[in-house]
């Protein structure tokens, strides 16, 4: 689902070429989705986060009228009457009501609800059966995949199907610099080789010739874009060659180079060559959306952790008889987001899976960061825009993170802040603008900071900084992740 803020743009780029100041330019705009599917993908969020960049947290959503599909076209292309049945329960998986109206219950899969396996190699020969020999049918080879909700599972099972392949393996390993120069004894190549962050190839890539690919990036739109699956026909020292599995340009033989790839979600800048691919015989679930499938295999040894995951991951395939469920004890968990809940601003409800997992991470005693500026900002900002009373907003978010979260009058006094249009709301005002290289200091002063007391919060930070540091809460936030993860 995309962000709320490119609708927003949408609306603004319409009225100034228009020159006309009704919504969209006094153009009708068609717009397609589901809720029930994942949300706005938001780095280091909490459910507050998503939820306020949903679509449906819009200026523009009361303009909006609804139009409702009640035609499942995958089931109806089948023709079968187990897959009627199969589409009534994936919209209770998406609502969150299977199997007993619980948004955060262990679902437990019934026995006409897809093949449930018991085994990673049994899981494996369901979707892939006799890959040694089909992998060079493409048709056969793009009409199935693996969907796990994290990168580790993925690359995992990528791997370990690459391996029953014939033929060998070719190593491509990438060049990891720092953007800043001066940077470059704080973070030697040896570190920078070892991360694997998301949406980045891997620093060892190895690849076989037959194995399906997923380009990573947008090369030559709309023939090679972001999320395109292609299979190596050929492996070459400097260049890939690949046929196109997806789109249009299905069947064509196409180059793909090494390109420099920079990260966003790091508290410094690093650049890496490498070719812009991942391995495909297994995918996330958020890189699944808007696929269709004739055979699906759902990883779930690791639970789904996010809005309509589990929902995604099951919607690919139109009969239960092509859908194959690798789980602990046949359960796993569903997480949804209850529409009608966040509707009637109760916080308490809405954040309810937040607060499940905060509680549990406070019992452990657990060094995580408490709550944050960032974090209860959000928050007041989402139900602000509900018309929420800030005496409503203060009594929900002691509900959810506890007496001493925030005073009355520092509720009041962002509510007033955001009534206002103030975007950055901090009590020193300071920017609140994205740490960069350049930015050696504020980040030197921080993670002195954070690694005196693992336990400070982000609002004591701000007071312990020395002078002149000009650094926001966001930022900080971005630090404190990073310290506590490496250490």
């Amino acid at each position: 689902m995309a962000h709320k803020h490119s609708l927003e743009a949408l609306d603004r780029t319409l009225r100034d070429l228009k020159g006309n100041n009704k919504l969209m330019g006094g153009i009708l705009l068609l717009l397609a989705g589901d809720f029930r599917q994942t949300l706005p993908v938001i780095p280091r969020s909490t459910p507050a986060d998503e939820i306020n960049a949903c679509l449906k947290a819009s200026v523009l959503w009361k303009h909006i009228k609804n139009i409702t599909l009640r035609t499942n076209l995958r089931v109806q292309v089948l023709g079968e009457h187990s897959a009627q049945n199969f589409a009534r329960k994936l919209l209770q998986i998406g609502e969150g009501t299977f199997p007993n109206g619980s948004p955060m219950c262990d679902v437990s899969f019934p026995l006409d609800f897809g093949n449930i396996v018991s085994s990673v190699g049994e899981f494996i020969n369901k979707v892939f059966p006799n890959i040694a020999e089909n992998f060079r049918n493409h048709g056969w080879l793009c009409e199935r995949t693996i969907l796990a909700p994290r990168n580790d599972a993925v690359d995992e099972i990528n791997n370990c199907i690459q391996d029953m392949l014939p033929g060998s393996v070719t190593e491509y390993n990438s060049i990891n610099t720092m953007v800043d120069v001066d940077d470059t004894v704080n973070y030697p190549s040896e570190f920078l080789n070892s991360l694997n962050p998301s949406g980045l190839p891997p620093h060892h890539l190895r690849l076989k010739i037959g194995s399906p690919i997923m380009l990573l990036r947008n090369l030559d739109p709309p023939k090679l874009c972001n999320g395109t699956r292609l299979c190596v026909k050929r492996l070459l020292p400097n260049v890939i060659e690949a046929t196109i599995l997806t789109g249009k340009e299905k069947g064509k033989d196409v180059l793909i180079p090494r390109i420099p790839l920079i990260p966003n979600d790091f508290p410094f800048l690093f650049k890496r060559l490498q070719f812009p691919v991942r391995l495909a015989f297994a995918i996330t679930i958020n890189k699944a959306q808007g696929h269709s499938l004739k055979c699906c295999g759902v990883d779930l040894e690791s639970p789904c952790f996010s809005h309509g995951q589990l929902y995604v991951a099951c919607s690919r395939v139109g009969s239960p008889n092509h859908l194959y469920i690798y789980c602990k004890d046949g359960k796993t968990k569903n997480i949804v987001h209850r529409q009608d809940a966040l509707e009637a601003g109760d916080l308490s409800k809405s954040l309810y899976p937040y607060a499940q997992v905060r509680s549990a991470s406070v019992s452990m005693e657990l060094p995580l960061v408490n709550v944050s500026t960032c974090e209860l900002r959000s928050v007041i900002r989402f139900f602000t825009a509900k018309n929420e009373t800030a005496v409503n907003i203060h009594r929900n978010l002691v509900s959810v993170y506890g007496e001493g979260c925030m005073s009355i009058q520092m509720v009041r006094r962002w509510r007033s802040w955001f009534l206002e249009g103030r975007q950055n709301v901090h009590d020193d005002e300071r920017s609140d603008r994205p740490v960069t290289a350049t930015d050696n200091a504020a980040v030197a002063a921080v993670r002195n900071v954070v690694e005196a007391n693992r336990r400070v919060t982000i609002d004591e930070i701000m007071i312990r900084l020395p002078p002149g540091i000009e650094i926001g809460c966001s930022s900080i936030g971005t630090i404190m992740s990073y310290v506590l993860n490496l250490n």
